[in-house]
């Protein structure tokens, strides 16, 4: 147990509390990813190659970064030994991530795709129940 303002704090809740914080880093980290497209676009002076190739490149290490931090912290959760807790908080990374994917493709290509993304869903549920 720690000590916390005078509350007692139990190891596990204290680490379900940074692996939360862990999760909303990496989504952040995510959907802060810019569209390179998009800014050479509405850029005044045109980018050059160099630029692009250094947007590109932090591009490809912010999307390796969040994907570390929801690594590690599903792997914490894990260690947790409470399937509640993990079936709990996965479920609900998943939606935010639906949610991020939708509001993408339909920004993109200005089509809502809810009955595919219902039936990706379903599909998805079925693999996870299923094993």
């Amino acid at each position: 147990m720690l000590v916390v303002a005078d509350v007692l704090v139990c190891y596990s809740q204290r680490s379900l509390a940074e692996i939360v914080e862990i999760i909303h880093t990496g989504v952040l980290i995510h959907k802060g990813i810019v569209n390179i497209s998009s800014v050479a676009d509405q850029s005044s002076s045109a980018l050059t190659n160099l630029q692009i190739g250094d947007l590109e490149f932090g591009k490809k290490m912010a999307v390796l970064s969040g994907d570390f931090l929801l690594a590690k912290a599903f792997t914490g959760l894990a260690e947790l030994n409470n399937t509640q807790v993990g079936y709990i908080h996965t479920k609900r990374v998943t939606l935010v991530m639906v949610k991020y994917i939708r509001k993408l493709l339909a920004t993109m290509l200005h089509i809502h795709f809810d009955h595919m993304f219902t039936v990706c869903y379903r599909q998805f549920n079925y693999v996870i129940h299923s094993g």
